[in-house]
């Protein structure tokens, strides 16, 4: 008999935003109440890019960055080979007495108005840093990729585990953090000259840096299937080769044939955050109605597991006894 698939739903933030929401707001989603009221939890301090990186088996370890960048540009048909590329992420730093506060870009970059800002960038960052940035591409999610001329000596930090936060304590390090610092320092003024903020942003985060990681075939171990409109899950999955469904049905109507089904959704926080309400409420809204498949198909026996990662320190797991409990462990 085969063995059983397991989800993985991967969405930063999610109590953040579910604790904001007023109780009637709360209960219209049932199955995210009822998720965390059986849910086992566990400390788990991994973040948003090493999770998925290990889900999806492409052997990244923590001390260095999950190079999305390069899975990125791979997907745009850049021959990426072994040149080592970095992400430029939009966002908007915020003073705090004598720090800064790092908060997502509360703009849609691909609209036609922020189009030549956009452009304008990508012409910066390729003629002004030349000695170091032999190209750069223009994400369609909103950012540049920087494909860069020799291999770089930093470790970055995912701007999302940034969000909310002083950014000190999450600058790049290692050999090369003064250059990536003074380049972040410098494109901040370049911003502040083009009056980038009324697009909505006012500064760059780097992060995602290295080469394409070898493609770790498809073996029982990496047997994944992915749902989500996140450009890292669409790049990922086109390289693996794995199943990127359209819709949560889609994904769970056999679930017995890879052994990780993969919802991830990095936008929720960000939606939340620039107070995008109809966009942050669609989305608890489509988790909440994979959840309820998901719910039953434990019942049924065709899931092992539901594991949800937030990344706030602590995963929570559902799985066929947890939904026989008839009492409540938890509240959010």
């Amino acid at each position: 008999m085969p063995e059983k698939p397991e989800l993985f739903c991967l969405v930063p933030g999610l109590l953040k935003v579910f604790k904001q929401l007023d109780n009637q707001q709360a209960l219209k989603f049932d199955s995210i109440n009822y998720f965390f009221s059986k849910a086992d939890s566990e400390l788990c301090s991994s973040d948003y890019p090493h999770v998925l990186s290990e889900l999806a088996g492409l052997g990244i370890d923590l001390e260095n960055d999950m190079p999305s960048a390069a899975i990125k540009a791979r997907h745009l048909n850049q021959n990426v080979q072994k040149n080592y590329w970095l992400e430029a992420h939009p966002v908007t730093l915020l003073p705090d007495r004598d720090k800064l506060i790092l908060k997502p870009a509360d703009v849609d970059l691909n609209q036609t108005a922020s189009s030549a800002v956009v452009k304008e960038i990508a012409a910066k960052l390729a003629e002004h840093f030349q000695a170091e940035i032999s190209q750069v591409i223009i994400s369609p999610e909103g950012g540049w990729l920087c494909q860069l001329k020799s291999p770089g000596s930093i470790q970055t930090t995912y701007w999302q585990d940034v969000v909310g936060q002083h950014i000190e304590g999450f600058l790049p390090t290692g050999n090369d953090q003064r250059l990536w610092r003074s380049i972040m320092n410098e494109m901040q003024m370049f911003l502040h000259m083009h009056n980038a903020d009324q697009y909505g942003f006012n500064a760059l985060w780097f992060n995602g840096a290295g080469i394409l990681p070898d493609w770790p075939g498809k073996t029982g171990t990496n047997s994944c299937a992915f749902y989500s409109d996140d450009f890292l899950i669409k790049s990922i999955a086109d390289y693996l080769g794995s199943p990127l469904h359209k819709s949560v049905d889609a994904m769970l109507e056999n679930p017995q044939s890879t052994k990780k089904l993969i919802f991830a959704d990095e936008s929720l926080l960000p939606g939340f955050m620039t107070k995008s309400a109809e966009n942050f409420l669609n989305r608890l809204q489509t988790l909440d109605q994979l959840l309820s498949l998901a719910i039953k198909r434990l019942k049924s026996r065709s899931l092992q597991k539901v594991t949800l990662h937030d990344f706030s320190g602590t995963c929570y797991s559902l799985d066929f006894r947890g939904t026989l409990s008839f009492w409540r462990k938890r509240k959010i």
